[in-house]
């Protein structure tokens, strides 16, 4: 199945790219891995599949140079003025279409366009309609885009923060870079629900970052990217700390664990009453225990990013910094 065929969209350059936005969205919300986590695992893995390929399929055919790439790919030959490596397919229409697109940029990436050429590249790509897409062509195709900060600086003062806004998805106000926030997702369509979509109201957001204070004073800043895991997976990191004595970095690596049983932030709010996910390196009898008390457990792999990547500075004596950077996902720790 190619690009063209997983959005049922006719294969050409000229798409309707609004059309093409509008399926993914429809797609994205039946595939996303984390609305099938209540499925058995073959299911889970055909998700994970067909959330892979959607992406793919989407961030190529969104950009109309990817898409003229990818439609010379499928006909079996990459386009020369002189046909030498055209498919002997290609219709010649859109061969000329990608001539006229590869010399007019190729002309901007020289500087040597004139007022008249900056009018035909101009021309050649104000035929895509689609609004501008954060992140570019060459988003993440698992859309981890939540990240965390934490610092202490030399005189103690202390910052955290979770910066989040979907950027692979969201679209951008031209000229100005500002993303228009998706964040109504996580509200309800339900009238009788307290978090209901209404003029003026504002959606209860996954996002928290935080600060632990003791007698007073800074302790420690913390947090996590992980939608409805981020308030699970910093809660377990502050216990092995504040109550299991462990250093932080001791306390991030901890096996983890995660509760699907309330429903999801995100539309459509779907949910597993009574399933647990257990990162494997989790202890067997705990996890047997576990399911004696009524807990569907499902294993994660050792390490799970689903898991949180929950980062730490804390102020260790005499003004020392410890800090934690988690090994499930892209961390790093920073000191000077």
């Amino acid at each position: 199945m190619n690009h063209f065929e997983v959005f049922e969209l006719p294969r050409k350059l000229g798409i309707d790219t609004a059309e093409l936005q509008r399926r993914f969205y429809a797609l994205s919300r039946r595939w996303h891995p984390d609305f099938h986590q209540a499925a058995p695992p073959e299911a889970q893995a055909r998700a994970l599949e067909a959330s892979a390929r959607l992406n793919a399929a989407y961030r190529t055919l969104r950009d109309p140079i990817a898409r003229v790439e990818y439609l010379v790919r499928l006909e079996e030959g990459r386009p020369t003025r002189e046909g030498a490596a055209v498919g002997p397919t290609a219709p010649p229409e859109l061969l000329e279409e990608m001539f006229e697109i590869q010399e007019a940029l190729a002309e901007a990436k020289a500087g040597g366009l004139d007022a008249d050429g900056h009018r035909r590249l101009a021309a050649v790509l104000s035929r895509e309609a689609a609004l501008p897409l954060a992140g570019g062509a060459g988003g993440a195709t698992d859309a981890l885009d939540t990240s965390y900060v934490a610092v202490i600086d030399g005189e103690g003062n202390g910052f955290s923060a979770t910066p989040s806004d979907p950027n692979v998805d969201a679209p951008v106000v031209a000229g100005v870079g500002c993303v228009v926030s998706p964040r109504g997702s996580q509200g309800w369509l339900d009238p009788a629900h307290p978090s209901v979509v209404a003029p003026g109201k504002r959606p209860r957001l996954t996002p928290a970052p935080a600060m632990a204070l003791r007698d007073g004073r800074l302790f420690m800043p913390f947090g996590t990217p992980g939608g409805d895991v981020q308030q699970q997976a910093m809660l377990q990191v502050f216990l092995n700390v504040a109550v299991f004595g462990m250093e932080p970095q001791q306390a991030v690596e901890a096996p983890r664990v995660a509760s699907r049983s309330f429903p999801d932030s995100f539309w459509p709010h779907a949910h597993a009453p009574g399933k647990l996910e257990v990162e494997r390196r989790l202890a067997p009898e705990t996890r047997a225990a576990l399911a004696a008390l009524g807990h569907s457990v499902v294993e994660w792999p050792e390490w799970e990013w689903r898991a949180g990547a929950v980062c730490a500075v804390q102020v260790g004596p005499e003004g020392t910094r410890w800090t934690a950077a988690d090994p499930r996902r892209g961390a790093h720790a920073i000191a000077r």
